[in-house]
């Protein structure tokens, strides 16, 4: 994984215009949107993933965005979790609709639920796997890792009989970029050499660091907390009488 550290990401804004105009400066140079199972490294590729670690909301305004442009993407997202609930009729009408534009659906794999414990991780991820199979109606063929301990990090084998996104082939053999807390940690994806040389890159971005323009991460974590609080006080007035 051959990557250029460079802190200067001013061309690069972090804001849903900014995302957009990433996009197509991808299209502009003739990079083709692949998926896991298409992708080839020395070809201008480019998988194109979204780990769902706070909002479905925010992943749908992402893919409109991405309809728009005639993008295929992949949504990851985590069966268990505090910040959404995915069997919500809500949650499962903005998954169908995210569907509907055109995406894919992932298993986003909290491993320390089980405790960090790696021997049975293909039951676990199989059962979670066919539970979101089961949600969607689509069958579910990649699963990334959220927050992955290092020996997840390069694991050559399929887990739960699935591909998952740190095999090698997607994380050594192809350029990586990730925009993991707000900020694109070794430069931007046109600073990478894989860019540079015209061969694939798989791109990981998190739809809040794209939506919210409260200025740094922490603000924007902060702006997230204070709607969903909101959210949760209406739930309340509406589930509970006395409230």
């Amino acid at each position: 994984m051959k990557l250029v550290q460079s802190g200067n990401d001013a061309k690069l804004n972090f804001s849903l215009s900014g995302y957009q105009e990433m996009l197509q400066r991808f299209i502009d140079a003739d990079y083709e949107f692949v998926n896991y199972e298409t992708v080839k490294s020395n070809c201008k590729h480019v998988i194109n993933r979204h780990d769902i670690d706070f909002s479905i909301d925010y992943a749908l305004q992402i893919s409109k965005i991405e309809k728009k442009l005639e993008i295929k993407s992949i949504y990851f997202l985590l069966i268990r979790s505090e910040f959404y609930n995915i069997f919500s009729k809500k949650s499962i009408d903005l998954i169908a609709e995210i569907l509907e534009n055109g995406h894919d659906i992932g298993l986003h794999f909290d491993m320390s639920l089980y405790g960090n414990d790696i021997s049975n991780i293909d039951d676990y991820v199989a059962n979670e796997c066919q539970i979101l199979t089961n949600l969607t109606g689509k069958e579910v063929n990649v699963v990334s890792f959220h927050r992955p301990i290092d020996t997840l990090l390069g694991m050559s084998d399929n887990v739960g009989g699935k591909i998952h996104t740190y095999q090698p082939r997607f994380f050594d053999d192809i350029g990586y970029c990730s925009d993991s807390r707000g900020e694109w940690k070794y430069g931007n994806p046109f600073q990478h050499d894989s860019f540079s040389n015209s061969l694939a890159i798989q791109l990981l971005t998190h739809p809040i660091w794209w939506l919210l323009n409260q200025g740094s991460p922490k603000n924007k974590l902060d702006f997230f907390l204070t709607e969903r609080f909101k959210f949760l006080k209406k739930e309340m007035h509406s589930n509970s009488s006395i409230y």
